[in-house]
């Protein structure tokens, strides 16, 4: 029998889903056994299931919750990534999206090579102790200062754009509780989305922001359940894939042509990709009270987004059994962080304006005290 509601016939199972969907410890209970993809999808049938799969997302994508098993202070360290640009990437952003627990795993933070001492001062607020590795010295300052840093950019704004195929770390910094627990920083020359764009595999390409959680391959990572390796594989990395294979991912090390269809289509090979763009899967989060960076200059407009948003890349698998992101870093003394782009037309104009903008504001501020410069300084 079926009943009629607002003009709409209703059958008693429907009523029945209506009503379990209702109720947020049945409905929690039935999500939690679902993977996100089909959270997601289970969202996207009805008014009800996405009422009921918003009100559980909110709680199961908790980032205080997700922080407060490292930091005491979740907020504070929110801050800290939108004041310095620093990411979360490795295990431990997998976890978050995939809502699973590795209770052996630590934190990865990936963070400008400037940025580092302000990081590592505020792991060591909060009651961390650094850890020297190999050779390194026994205290932090010591180990940094041994970093030879970044090559500036040139002194008109220009420096030549390398091509990338390293993997964009200049140190690895080991930072441990009195209760095992074990933060890593690292150091990047160029950008923190470059190193996680050189990881081993794609499953572990996903990073967490002051904004929200990203995951550059979604489809691939949380719904196939498989990752592709990059380039030939150290032993080191092999037995950090083989710790994945474990939790559930098939990683391959190529394609082949009668999987051409399937792969292509969630890897978008030979794409021009954007952190953000209709390949990724977000999660915002409510930046409430979060302290976000101070402009550089006075004439900078406020920076409310990461600075991740703004990169470019491709994935190519040109030969079946290799696979290799690629993109071109973006360094100028106009730019307070540095990019990536994988957009060559992008790139020479932006290679036009750093000579033209570069050699200006250097030439307006000439003879100017540091004070005058700040103020003087258009970029």
């Amino acid at each position: 029998m079926a009943l009629k509601v607002r003009g709409i016939l209703q059958s008693p199972q429907i009523k029945h889903i209506t009503a379990a969907f209702s109720s947020s410890p049945v409905y929690t209970a039935v999500f939690s056994y679902l993977s996100s993809p089909d959270l997601i999808r289970s969202g996207r049938t009805c008014r009800t299931l996405y009422r009921a799969s918003s009100d559980f997302c909110s709680r199961a994508y908790n980032i205080y919750r997700h922080l407060s098993w490292f930091f005491t202070d979740p907020l504070a360290f929110r801050s800290l990534q939108a004041q310095t640009g620093t990411l979360i990437s490795g295990s431990n952003a997998l976890q978050f999206l995939d809502r699973t627990f590795y209770s052996e795993s630590d934190l990865d933070l990936f963070t400008f090579h400037d940025a580092t001492p302000e990081v590592a001062n505020y792991l060591q607020r909060e009651g961390y102790h650094f850890v020297k590795e190999g050779d390194q010295p026994s205290t932090f300052k010591a180990a940094f200062d041994l970093i030879v840093p970044p090559d500036n950019a040139d002194i008109r704004g220009i420096r030549p754009f390398d091509k990338y195929r390293f993997s964009g770390v200049s140190g690895v910094f080991n930072f441990l509780k009195d209760n095992g627990q074990k933060v890593q920083v690292v150091s990047t020359t160029t950008s923190p989305l470059h190193c996680i764009l050189c990881f081993h595999s794609t499953c572990v390409m996903n990073f967490i922001t002051f904004e929200g959680a990203y995951s550059l391959y979604p489809k691939a990572t949380f719904d196939a359940r498989i990752g592709i390796t990059q380039g030939w594989i150290t032993e080191r990395e092999t037995t950090a894939i083989g710790k994945y294979a474990l939790r559930g991912w098939r990683i391959l090390i190529g394609t082949w042509p009668h999987q051409e269809e399937l792969i292509n289509a969630i890897f978008a090979f030979s794409t021009l990709r954007y952190v953000g763009d209709k390949y990724c899967w977000i999660v915002p989060f409510d930046t409430t009270n979060v302290k976000l960076r101070v402009p550089h200059t006075a004439s900078t407009p406020p920076f409310t987004s990461d600075p991740a948003m703004f990169n470019s890349w491709t994935l190519e698998n040109e030969s079946y059994i290799e696979t290799e992101t690629r993109f071109m870093p973006v360094r100028s003394t106009l730019l307070r962080y540095k990019y990536l782009t994988a957009d060559n037309g992008f790139l020479i104009t932006l290679y036009s304006f750093f000579k033209m903008q570069g050699t200006f504001e250097h030439t307006k501020v000439e003879g100017m005290s540091v004070e005058e410069k700040a103020k003087a300084w258009t970029w």
